[in-house]
């Protein structure tokens, strides 16, 4: 890095982008994240933002309330970020504010549904050798997906297979550098490749790791207690996560073993020449999942893809499909009314995700409230449709009930994009809440009858109560009815053509407006944040 000047606040940055030197660090200050050196020349190009500077160093910035939209079209741009928190406010005496990295997003772990294909997974895809054995894992952080396999010796059905889902990211140990066929053919996928510490494919933990997180004794209950390699990558992808989501990952609650055996084995070239996900102008609309793809949620255009990329080989799975398809085309007013029912809801895979990870904004509890408001009507509409596949679906639609009752009790219906404007609580949902709010409103009504009461007491027709932003509330009086002001008010300020006052009842009151809004804002947080805690727990029924 250039040499700038070592001013304590660039120290303070310098010692955290070494840690993350491969990420753009997103350096918070104030209300903008601001980029530096390298970063900003970068980040400015990619976001086509101003670049400025700031004691000689390159500097670029974003708003801290718009930063999910910038972040994600780094992301979508291959980049890795790295986002540094203020983790303390700022106060008197204090000249560096401590500053720590809270999040890191990369290509493989975006979870925003704004930014995502409703339609596509978004998967980080691990690879790992042990020997000559060949271990891959599939992970989409932002659906909770999670599946393992590998490949013995020669063989190179798994990974092509895992290729086809095409993935976002990939992770391979540094020890893999050097295998340059892989490598690009990997980079042939159009995949960001990042490569982290061989360690995290320990063989001898990864069972124990895997076991820990989903509450089991033995991985022989997901069907991978013969896999080595495979649970060796497996564990590390969910390492890697760890490190740059957080221990909140209770969305993860199965594992799945990828079977090439149990579908036709397809490879990219197959994919391409049938067109099954992009046609021959580059389009989605003209390939064979855009021509079949009537599907009328984000969950069921997700599955037809991967339906489309794995075709069954199994005679009974493929008469059980069958089944249910020929039920749902002979029941013409349920299959109908199961569309009405499916049309409203979002995708609650992404949603609970978010939820989990401790990243869902108020707006997505309220998208994921309006998902389970259908769930008992459609267990009721399929209840006529006997197939063991359509009831294995119906049965795995958990009762919610409760969940969506309390959503619907504590979130107002159109909440602000951000949670610290406050606004997202309704009222009624808490006492302490409610008194903020009605104590806020008392003291609003006193203010705004001041005027109207003052002028009747003193006999000035010229005074006003007005509200600044840096002085607060204040009584004004024309400079030529100001010798007349009463002795209790106390001069602050003289402006053009009056004098400005306060009294002490007024501070008082202002204190109670002020104070109020800061707290209600603080207050909303905490119960949000605890319904957000709420969600995740009931992660694996959602």
């Amino acid at each position: 890095m250039a040499d700038v000047g070592e001013t304590p606040m660039m120290a303070q940055y310098r010692e955290l982008k070494q840690r993350f030197p491969d990420h753009l660090l997103l350096f918070r200050l104030g209300d903008f994240y601001e980029l530096f050196l390298e970063d900003a020349e970068l980040g400015a190009r990619l976001l086509q933002i101003t670049l400025t500077s700031r004691q000689g160093a390159p500097m670029a910035g974003i708003p801290h309330h718009a930063a999910d939209g910038y972040i994600a079209r780094l992301v979508q741009a291959g980049q890795k970020i790295a986002i540094c928190e203020q983790m303390e406010g700022p106060g008197k005496g204090k000249k560096l504010l401590r500053r720590d990295v809270v999040r890191v997003i990369t290509p493989g772990t975006l979870t925003d549904t704004a930014y995502l294909s409703g339609a596509a997974n978004n998967f980080l895809m691990a690879i790992g050798r042990i020997g000559t054995v060949t271990g891959v894992a599939l992970l989409d952080v932002s659906t909770g997906e999670f599946w393992l396999g590998q490949d013995g010796p020669g063989e190179d059905a798994v990974l092509a297979a895992a290729l086809l889902r095409r993935p976002a990211e990939i992770l391979l140990p540094e020890t893999l550098r050097g295998a340059r066929d892989l490598l690009a053919r990997l980079q042939g996928s159009g995949a960001a490749l990042t490569f982290g510490d061989a360690g995290l494919w320990s063989e001898r933990h990864a069972s124990t790791e895997l076991c820990r997180h989903f509450g089991v004794t033995t991985l022989e209950v997901f069907g991978l207690g013969d896999l080595g390699a495979g649970v060796a990558t497996g564990a590390a992808a969910l390492a890697y996560v760890r490190a740059t989501q957080g221990d909140r990952l209770g969305h993860l609650v199965r594992l799945q073993r990828l079977r090439p055996d149990d579908c036709m084995t397809l490879d990219e070239t197959a994919v391409r020449t049938l067109e099954l996900l992009d046609g021959s102008d580059g389009s989605s609309r003209s390939s064979l999942f855009g021509v079949l793809d009537a599907t009328v949620t984000p969950m069921g255009a997700r599955m037809l893809r991967q339906a489309l990329l794995q075709p069954l080989l199994n005679a009974a799975a493929i008469t059980a499909r069958q089944d249910a398809i020929a039920a749902l085309v002979e029941a013409p007013a349920t299959r109908a009314a199961l569309r009405r029912l499916l049309g409203p809801i979002g995708d609650l895979a992404r949603l609970t995700s978010r939820a989990t990870l401790g990243v869902a904004h108020a707006r997505d509890l309220v998208g994921l409230r309006g998902c389970l408001a259908p769930l008992a009507a459609l267990r009721q509409a399929t209840a006529p449709l006997p197939t063991p596949l359509l009831a294995e679906a119906r049965a795995a639609l958990g009762d919610l009930d409760d969940l969506r009752a309390t959503l619907e009790a504590a979130l107002v219906d159109e909440p602000p994009a951000t949670l610290q404007d406050g606004g997202i609580i309704r009222e009624s949902w808490n006492e302490a809440l409610q008194a903020i709010v009605t104590d806020a409103a008392e003291a609003r009504r006193w203010i705004a009858g001041l005027e109207e009461r003052e002028r009747a007491r003193t006999g000035l027709s010229s005074l006003r109560v007005r509200f600044n932003r840096v002085f607060g509330y204040g009584i004004e009086i024309s400079h030529a009815q100001a010798a007349r002001a009463p002795a209790e008010y106390v001069r602050r300020q003289t402006l053009t053509g009056a004098e400005r006052y306060v009294t002490p009842e007024l501070k008082e009151y202002e204190a109670k407006v002020l104070g109020a809004e800061e707290r209600r804002r603080r207050l909303e947080y905490e119960l949000f944040d605890e319904l957000r805690r709420r969600v995740a727990a009931r992660a694996p029924e959602l």
